[in-house]
């Protein structure tokens, strides 16, 4: 499994873009089937699940688990076959 830590990153633009370009290397970084975790900070990445959900989708990426708690996101994600 791939642990992407974004808990500290800094993103100097949108950081909608960030997360979804993120996505995007996710799955090219995975193999088909193979699983991974984005830790967030909820202050940097101020989105709802639905927004994860649809960014995961559009990167061939299955959604998981998503966790938001004490000021934490964890998303875990699959790349789909």
């Amino acid at each position: 499994m791939i642990v992407e830590d974004l808990r500290n990153v800094t993103c100097g633009d949108d950081p909608l873009t960030y997360l979804r370009n993120t996505m995007k290397l996710l799955y090219f970084e995975c193999t088909p089937g193979q699983e991974a975790s984005l830790l967030l900070m909820k202050s940097r990445f101020p989105y709802e699940r639905p927004v994860f959900e649809s960014l995961a989708s559009i990167s061939k990426l299955e959604m998981l688990n998503f966790i938001e708690q004490n000021g934490e996101i964890s998303v875990h994600l699959k790349r789909r076959g």
